[in-house]
């Protein structure tokens, strides 16, 4: 039995689109369109990941084989350093 997940953020920042593939056997493989971007770092000196990806749009689907069809849930994701920790997105539910 094989149960897939995949994770698709189409973002405007300069990593571009992001996706990721996991299997219920811990399997993961991931790749992002920008790979050789270089996103600014935040004032701790750390990775700014909001910059880095940007706003955009959130995709994920999921496949169980005991359904007829997969599962796909979106949603519209905005920048704002100050939602929860600095460099993570807000989430607003409106894809």
């Amino acid at each position: 039995m094989i149960w897939l997940v995949q994770v698709t953020f189409k973002g405007q920042g300069p990593l571009g689109e992001l996706q990721a593939i996991a299997t219920a056997e811990g399997q993961v493989k991931g790749k992002v369109q920008a790979p050789d971007a270089d996103p600014p770092l935040n004032a701790a000196g750390k990775l700014n990941v909001g910059a880095g990806v940007g706003p955009g749009c959130l995709a994920v689907v999921r496949n169980h084989p005991m359904q007829p069809q997969p599962y796909t849930g979106t949603l519209t994701v905005s920048v704002n350093a100050s939602a929860f920790a600095p460099g993570w997105p807000e989430i607003i539910w409106a894809c």
